[in-house]
């Protein structure tokens, strides 16, 4: 979908993120979490319920950066493949670990509130904006080293050095004002009163230098990456290549006779403490557990949307020689499905159920009740494909078996659930629901009804293991639509019609 229109994606970053802080920052002044004006970025993600919008929309951000950093990575190794530097290479590589690292920064950031757990998110900050400032350097420094990579020019290279020059000043503002604001700060001891200090009170001005240069930072480093645009214009990625470690057919060889072959096939692919059981989304409704259930909860969901993925590549790759409509269309919905499963996942852990209970429950549906059509779906292409390398009877009954359980295990939900709310105490929460309170049996059996159907559902997912291991996946390729190169005139080639030059570590061709 977005194979040739990469250029988007740095054009995303500049307008979402933005976005992201003003739609918080509405939020929390809103409800009053906040004096209006410039409070720092953490400030308009503290409470609830902003504190659940911060969170989702900065992991969905730190996620759309692991690709764009990824991207600018493949680019910068393709171009110099046919005569590649080693400083280049190794400083591209630095280069990709460190804005992989500022990455995950803004996660923390997002997932652990300053009034939570400070420490961490002090550490998430650190990663995002001086480690994204180190990128932001690397990257500038590549730039010099290779001034004749497709779509980049002088201003353009001038413009990010700027940036990284302003970026550090406002980084020492930052230091220095943030530092006078706090020992200023009058009402600094007091949770109770909305976060930030208003105009006339003692430490004002320095705050305000300190905020408005965070925000400038933010907007800088988006500015940033928004460079990348003319460069990515340049190129295409293609899909993954899916290869095969033992050939398969979809009829006439058995798995066991799989075995005996050693030929290879590649297709290319276009807070109490209580002893009892309670719910899995409970424990992870308070400070500081909530902070840690939503981070690793997010990391799972950009996990399992990799398996889903790779699991519909290697269904496609499989009976791309004979293809079948339906089985393509299931493997297509089934795609759909997991990917929405997936992202339930992530409402889960940034929406607690305490703060947003609707998106929470959303979530909830999305991740149990869509995960389990989804494993349906994957049990109905395995008895469709059943000599795939690696699958069995016994694996294909197990996985019947799961979604069987799977949806027994919801019913009991259901049921236990509505019995348990119809004895529960009022204003009675959950997480404190103890065996001396009415409807603890109905309550118990619900919970740990939840906690199977999660294992359940990891269990299925662990069950693609036998099919993963006979095949590899081969990262992309990136293919240049037009080429500068020392002794070739941009005059000369814009008189012709490029077609697409394919850089390959072993070879580089142009044809016109």
């Amino acid at each position: 979908m977005f194979r040739d229109k990469l250029h988007i994606f740095p054009i995303f970053i500049v307008i979402y993120v933005p976005a992201s802080f003003f739609i918080t920052y509405g939020i929390a002044v809103g409800n009053g979490h906040v004096v209006p004006g410039f409070p720092y970025i953490s400030d308009t993600g503290t409470k609830e319920p902003e504190s659940c919008v911060f969170g989702q929309l900065l992991n969905i951000g730190a996620v759309i950066a692991l690709v764009v950093f990824y991207i600018r990575y493949q680019q910068i190794a393709t171009y110099q493949s046919d005569c590649p530097v080693r400083r280049i290479t190794k400083c591209n590589k630095a280069a990709l670990i460190l804005g992989w690292i500022a990455a995950f920064g803004i996660s923390l950031v997002g997932n652990f509130q300053e009034t939570n757990v400070l420490v961490v998110h002090l550490i998430g900050a650190f990663l995002a904006f001086f480690i994204g400032w180190v990128y932001c350097c690397l990257q500038t420094y590549l730039s010099y080293k290779l001034p004749e990579i497709p779509g980049s020019s002088r201003n353009l290279r001038s413009a990010r050095f700027i940036i990284c020059v302003l970026t550090f000043i406002f980084m020492i503002v930052i230091l220095v004002a943030g530092k006078f604001a706090m020992e200023e700060n009058p009402r600094k001891s007091d949770k109770k009163i909305p976060i930030g200090l208003s105009p006339g009170e003692a430490g004002y001005p320095a705050y305000l230098t300190s905020t408005l240069s965070e925000w400038i930072i933010a907007f800088l480093i988006c500015m940033y990456v928004a460079t990348f645009t003319p460069e990515f214009k340049y190129f295409e990625m293609i899909k993954p290549k899916i290869t095969f470690r033992q050939k398969c057919v979809l009829s006439g060889i058995a798995p066991s006779q799989q075995s005996k072959t050693n030929e290879v096939m590649t297709i290319e692919n276009g807070g109490e403490n209580f002893a009892d059981r309670r719910s899995a989304c409970d424990t992870g409704s308070l400070p500081p557990e909530s902070c840690v259930f939503g981070q690793l909860l997010n990391i799972g969901a950009v996990i399992v949307s990799a398996v889903f993925y790779i699991r519909y590549k290697q269904v496609e790759t499989y009976q791309r020689d004979c293809p079948v409509r339906s089985i393509t269309n299931v493997n297509r919905v089934a795609l759909a499905l997991g990917l929405m499963a997936a992202f339930g996942i992530s409402l889960v852990g940034n929406f607690q159920d305490e703060n947003v209970v609707v998106v929470h429950l959303i979530g909830a549906f999305l991740a149990f009740v869509i995960g389990a059509f989804y494993c349906c779906l994957q049990t109905y292409l395995s008895f469709k494909l059943p000599d795939i390398p690696g699958s069995s009877r016994k694996l294909i009954l197990a996985r019947l078996i799961i979604c069987v359980l799977d949806f027994s295990f919801m019913i009991t939900i259901l049921i236990a659930s509505r019995l348990a709310n119809e004895d529960k105490p009022k204003d009675l929460k959950p997480r404190c629901w103890t065996s001396d309170k009415p409807g603890y049996a109905a309550h118990l059996t619900s919970t740990i009804s939840e906690w199977i159907i999660a294992f359940l559902t990891c269990l299925y997912v662990a069950t693609f293991t036998p099919e993963f291991k006979h095949f590899e996946l081969i990262k992309p390729k990136i293919i240049f639509r037009e080429i500068t190169r020392n002794g070739v005139v941009p005059e000369l080639e814009s008189n012709k019609e490029p077609k697409a030059v394919t850089m390959r570590a072993d070879e580089a061709s142009v044809k016109y």
